[in-house]
């Protein structure tokens, strides 16, 4: 299951699940790292129903809004840490919360 795809964003982030039950993330070439599969998508849909605070945490992650530049969001979860566009998380999340929806 694709979340986005690096083609389609100006970070070139392609994340996507595994069928271990994580989720992969990679930003261009580089290896960002892996969540679990139900703590990306938590976190997601935590962020579609309630982004309005600039700080969510859940399960062990946290997504922040920068402080320096309020377009960014930056998600972290033990040693993967991945700053994208406010419009790219926005986009990731209207597609786990579709899923979810069905």
């Amino acid at each position: 299951m694709s979340y986005i795809r690096g083609i389609g964003n100006p970070e070139k982030l392609y994340i996507w699940g595994e069928s271990d039950g994580r989720v992969t993330i990679m930003k261009g070439r580089e290896h960002v790292g892996r969540v679990p599969r139900h703590i990306f998508e938590g976190i997601m849909l935590k962020f579609h129903e309630d982004f309005w605070d600039g700080s969510l945490k859940y399960r062990g992650a946290e997504l922040v809004q920068c402080e320096k530049n309020l377009d960014f969001w930056t998600l972290k979860y033990k040693d993967v840490e991945l700053t994208a566009y406010e419009v790219t998380w926005f986009y990731i999340a209207a597609g786990v919360k579709r899923r979810h929806s069905l």
